[in-house]
């Protein structure tokens, strides 16, 4: 079990997003050290906050490079009233492959691909 902290910040032009919550991730499976006939697979449950806009829930299922996630966004902002106070249910299917190298060994030479 390890306990990851995230925050994230972007800018373009005025526009600002900032994240940042706490996520556990529970292993289920290592990946196999030495024969690679077996891939990782881990449970991941975290809290979110973005800032001036939803505090969001988030569940995922890692297995390989591939995730199943669902997340739940819960407004903080004034368009509660129109949303009538609900929130928005969101589910993800993820594609984590680094090409054309290592990331560990060459992080310029690598590229990610998140969140289809």
């Amino acid at each position: 079990r390890r306990v990851l902290f995230r925050s994230l910040f972007t800018q373009q032009g005025p526009q600002q997003l900032i994240n940042a919550g706490i996520g556990v991730l529970y292993s289920l499976q290592e990946k196999s050290q030495y024969t690679g006939f077996k891939s990782e697979s881990s449970l991941y449950f975290g809290a979110f906050f973005r800032m001036r806009d939803a505090a969001y829930l988030v569940s995922r299922l890692n297995f390989g490079d591939f995730a199943l996630g669902v997340s739940y966004d819960l407004s903080v902002t004034g368009i509660t009233t129109a949303s009538n106070g609900r929130g928005g249910l969101e589910m993800m299917l993820m594609f984590n492959k680094t090409l054309f190298g290592s990331s560990r060994t060459n992080p310029k030479g690598s590229m990610r691909f998140v969140n289809l």
